[in-house]
């Protein structure tokens, strides 16, 4: 119970740099009142102390009501007793200055008031640094038989021996202030050496260095602060290379749109100018030479419509329209769809779909797009005759879509570079093969918070795409 107490109380510190620093400084400030502890007596001093008249009227003050109360008899022995016990005289003397009563050290039969009081005022109670013989008076008046008179009380002493240490007080308030600070630089230094590696770290990675990444000792604010910066490079160095390679891409598509748009515009105005220059063309002539034009000009705006869309659905203010939707009855309506289309170009569709519906929150018209470009990639990269296969199932809260078809061999290195943008799986990458429509599908794929990875096996080439579904 009490380890448990301890342990919580240490992690709360270990958490806290506030509570830290206090730590620090109580340790200091003990640390240092130890230190002053052989600075505080130095210097030893004697002295020799006499009782005051304050202190004797005190004891005559006592020793009053029991006189006053005793029979005649007694009164001599309450004033030896007293004396004997207190080591003084006393004396009750009248108000003419007779002794009635003495104890028995005192031997005097008459005592003037005035002169007692005399020598009261003038006697010395002073301490002093040697012994000094000294005789202390004091006289008390009261009532005594309905007559005033005194009790007077006198103590003979060399004094009292009193010894003491005395310290220099400014020389133990330097100690106590420089072993204060000494003690507290050195249990702060580590935080101290800590925040400045923090600070120092910022700096750089203000100037760019976004591989640096700081220590995270301990629990405390500096700690937290510490990793948050780590976090930051990471995301800033990830923006970094996001950036350089959205520059690269950006370089690439100015280059790539300027190779892929030239090649059928140059061949349209090629065409165009022949059918214009060309008067003695048949008009079967001019009918083929206006197709092929006619055709690159198709080509011309399907690959212009396929960049349109990669924009569109990559900018960063694009929200997809979801709603509740069937996987497996959107793939069906698509296969029904693309049927003819797919056995116009000798490819067997084989199906093989799971009983769950696959329910997912998504854009359908997204995932029309999605399955309509591997569709067209199946047809125009894939072997004919061959075959086209689709298999869905449901693993781990995902909808997992196989599509595959019959390909040739692909270089590893270009497939796992599939789908970037004006990447493809032919080398010589003709005027019909702009690259844009894995690209397309990588981005919808991430837009739904799901995954996609191509797989080349035994002669076929195989896209795995996993999509979030829900449980009803």
């Amino acid at each position: 119970m009490i380890r448990r107490f301890f342990e919580k109380i240490y992690h709360k510190i270990a958490a806290s740099l506030r509570a830290q620093f206090i730590l620090y400084i109580l340790i200091s400030m003990l640390a240092a009142a130890i230190a002053v502890e052989p600075f505080a007596y130095i210097n030893q001093e004697k002295r020799y102390y006499y009782p005051s008249r304050d202190e004797l009227e005190m004891e005559l003050k006592k020793i009053t009501p029991l006189i006053q109360q005793a029979p005649p008899r007694q009164i001599r022995f309450i004033l030896d007793e007293k004396a004997e016990a207190s080591g003084t005289k006393l004396r009750l003397i009248s108000q003419k200055g007779t002794v009635l009563v003495r104890s028995a050290n005192a031997t005097e039969q008459q005592m003037n008031p005035a002169q007692i009081l005399m020598k009261i005022s003038q006697q010395n109670e002073e301490p002093s640094n040697v012994p000094q013989f000294r005789e202390i008076y004091a006289i008390h008046p009261f009532y005594f038989h309905h007559q005033i008179h005194y009790l007077v009380i006198s103590k003979e002493t060399h004094g009292r021996l009193t010894t003491y240490w005395i310290g220099n007080p400014l020389l133990s308030v330097v100690v106590f202030f420089l072993v204060f600070i000494v003690v507290y630089l050195i249990l702060t230094r580590r935080k101290l050496k800590q925040l400045q590696e923090v600070t120092a770290g910022i700096s750089e990675i203000a100037k760019g260095n976004f591989r640096l990444r700081l220590k995270e000792q301990g629990k405390d604010e500096i700690a937290f602060l510490a990793a948050h910066v780590n976090e930051m490079a990471r995301q800033l160095k990830a923006n970094w290379e996001k950036e350089r390679r959205m520059e690269q891409e950006r370089t690439d598509l100015i280059t790539s749109i300027s190779h892929d748009l030239r090649t059928p515009l140059t061949s349209v105005i090629g065409y165009l100018k022949l059918i214009h220059d060309q008067s003695q063309l048949t008009p079967d002539e001019m009918k083929k030479y206006a197709d092929i034009a006619l055709s690159k000009s198709k080509n011309l705006k399907q690959m212009m419509d396929q960049l349109f869309e990669f924009t569109k659905i990559t900018h960063d203010q694009f929200q997809p329209s979801f709603q509740l939707i069937s996987l497996n009855e959107l793939i069906n309506q698509l296969l029904e769809e693309n049927h003819a289309m797919l056995a116009l170009n000798e490819m067997d569709v084989e199906r093989i779909i799971c009983n769950d519906p696959l329910q997912a929150q998504a854009d359908p018209f997204l995932l029309i797009r999605m399955f309509d470009n591997l569709i067209q990639n199946a047809l125009k990269y894939g072997k004919k005759p061959g075959k086209f296969i689709i298999v869905t199932k449901q693993e781990d809260g995902y909808g997992v879509i196989k599509l595959s078809n019959t390909a040739g061999q692909v270089d590893r290195q270009i497939i796992g570079r599939l789908f970037q943008m004006f990447v493809t799986g032919d080398p010589s990458r003709s005027e019909k093969r702009s690259g844009i429509g894995l690209a397309i599908v990588k981005r919808i794929v991430d837009l739904h918070q799901g995954q996609i990875a191509a797989i080349q096996e035994n002669g076929m080439m195989t896209f795995v795409i996993k999509l979030p579904i829900t449980s009803s």
